[in-house]
């Protein structure tokens, strides 16, 4: 769920925000408000919001001085900036810092919760983007997936990309092409640049090769097997207007690939996982990447499983035993600090010290 920061000092309007708008329906979280400018860019820099509605005149720093501000620190966060006055008279700022949309009080509701969710949808596409460049042309193992796993407003392009990956898992043909183009017009309708939009359109065909890796089986379908050939297709269907095409392709092979696959006993296989966690968790090195890359398993998929199963992560399965296996080192008393760290996978003893007292609620040397 996505965090909305509320930057307003007129109590009138800001419970207008706060009760109008169907925050659950664009899954976002009104994780707090400001009343005057200094509190803006604190409560900014502690929630790291990602929508911000931010009102031009603040008591001390203006709205307008708070976004340049959040801009040279570098936070990327999605802004609403809203006016009583004549919205023209801000336009041009709001274009050099980057400003979603301009909103003149007082508004109807329902422009209100549009402008909402353009920057909702604002937010997921430039997560898909930089997800989708990432995953063909980064050196790290690609992770669409597991950007779907945040959850987002059904109509949102995040929301629509996973009825894509819901139609393809269930082979229902017939709906991988409506998803497809739903998800399209979404991106068609952004006036973004060029290399973006690119992105946003290779993005479902980056999601087919990671459905495809997920699972263990046979060699997926070419260009599925190959992420510099797939995104040469993509491109030649951008170049030639035949990318919804080109999808529905893609995911189609995908959805016969996957269910033509045997499906893993995925309790055998968490189990496994889970035996591994506590032999080798005293490695300093031992993660939950390098356990899925020891099992022959996509990260992603071995996660979700493995949450199905035990209703935690494999991250938290492994700090768990981490820590109570350093408690009752501790309790037993013949070890110091620093050598119950490197025992339990801690290299750094301050490090150690400082997970243990967050997870247990006091620190290591408090236990005699």
């Amino acid at each position: 769920m996505l965090k909305a920061l509320l930057a307003e000092d007129d109590d009138i309007f800001a419970r207008y925000v706060q009760r109008c708008v169907d925050w659950e329906t664009i899954k976002t979280e009104l994780a707090g408000r400001a009343r005057t400018g200094d509190e803006a860019l604190e409560l900014a820099e502690k929630l790291r919001p990602d929508i911000i509605i931010m009102d031009v005149e603040l008591p001390g720093p203006s709205g307008l001085d708070c976004i340049a501000r959040l801009r040279e620190s570098r936070q990327s966060c999605e802004i609403l900036l809203v006016t009583g006055h004549d919205e023209f008279e801000y336009a041009q700022s709001g274009a050099k810092y980057g400003v979603t949309d301009i909103l003149l009080k007082p508004m109807p509701r329902r422009a209100l919760e549009l402008a909402l969710e353009n920057a909702v949808n604002e937010h997921w596409a430039k997560r898909i983007s930089a997800a989708a460049m990432s995953g063909y042309m980064g050196s790290g193992e690609p992770a669409a997936l597991e950007l779907l796993e945040e959850g987002a407003a059904e109509q949102s392009v995040l929301g629509l990309a996973s009825a894509i990956v819901k139609r393809v898992r269930e082979n229902d043909v017939y709906h991988i092409n409506e998803a497809i183009t739903q998800y399209l017009l979404a991106v068609d309708r952004r006036p973004a640049p060029y290399n973006h939009i690119f992105w946003l359109d290779a993005f479902p065909a980056l999601l087919c090769f990671e459905l495809l890796r997920g699972d263990p089986a046979e060699e997926a379908p070419s260009p599925l097997n190959d992420r510099q050939k797939l995104l040469e297709t993509v491109q030649g269907a951008v170049l030639s207007e035949t990318i919804n095409q080109t999808l529905f392709e893609l995911c189609s092979r995908t959805a016969a690939a996957l269910a033509n696959r045997p499906q893993p006993n995925s309790t055998h296989v968490t189990d496994k996982a889970y035996y591994n966690i506590q032999k080798y968790y005293p490695d300093p090195k031992f993660n939950v990447s390098t356990l899925a890359e020891m099992m022959h398993f996509h990260e992603g998929y071995l996660r979700r499983i493995f949450k199905a199963s035990f209703g935690k992560s494999p991250a938290a399965v492994l700090k768990e035993t981490r820590m109570a296996a350093a408690k009752k080192l501790l309790e037993e008393g013949d070890m110091q600090i620093q050598q119950v760290a490197r025992s339990v996978g801690f290299e750094d003893a301050s490090y150690f010290s400082k997970c243990f007292k967050q997870y247990y609620g006091y620190s290591p040397s408090d236990i005699k």
